[in-house]
């Protein structure tokens, strides 16, 4: 419910493009990255930036190949070959906005990351859920505020249908802890 929240609110104002569906995956991809570092963090304790760093590399490593395999494609469809991208990298990376990619790579990714893993061995999943699953609501609201970005009424169905899969998922989730402490056996007392 709550993807499917993101892909109404993602796509309030005007035709669905390539950017929305990648919205879309991310907010998929991040839940499943969160199940995954919710139940492996408790393993790690006291090595949080080392397993942070290696979750870095892989994505790193693997970002490299993707685009290493987009500059064969494009060599073998009529474009630029492997030598002539690379002698063309000073030109092409000279408008980046440099600052804040490195900001969004060492606040937004790593710190973010870091963060995540220390709260992960001391919380559940489902709680550190409700954080990510407000995130693109967080995002709507400062492109509301700052960039003048208004949403229809199938943004605000996609708002809402987020913070009921929110809410839905935390008081589940509180359920299940209630009911797994009245099935526990009785502390012997001393």
């Amino acid at each position: 419910m709550g993807v499917f929240g993101v892909a109404l609110l993602t796509n309030s104002g005007g035709d669905p493009t390539y950017a929305d569906a990648l919205c879309v995956l991310s907010a998929t991809v991040f839940g499943y990255h969160m199940h995954v570092s919710g139940n492996v963090a408790p393993k790690f304790e006291d090595q949080e930036l080392p397993f942070v760093a290696m979750q870095l590399t892989v994505v790193g490593v693997e970002a490299g190949i993707f685009k290493l395999g987009e500059i064969v494609f494009e060599a073998a469809n009529g474009g630029p070959d492997l030598m002539t991208v690379i002698a063309n990298v000073p030109a092409t990376t000279g408008d980046v906005p440099w600052a804040p990619l490195v900001y969004m790579g060492v606040v937004t990714t790593a710190f973010t990351l870091f963060i995540e893993f220390i709260a992960f061995q001391s919380i559940p999943a489902s709680l550190a859920a409700l954080i990510y699953t407000a995130e693109p609501l967080w995002g709507a609201a400062f492109a509301w505020h700052f960039m003048g970005d208004r949403w229809g009424g199938i943004g605000w169905a996609g708002a809402g249908l987020i913070v009921i899969a929110t809410v839905g998922s935390q008081y589940l989730s509180f359920k299940e802890d209630v009911k797994t402490d009245e099935n526990a056996a009785p502390a012997i007392l001393p």
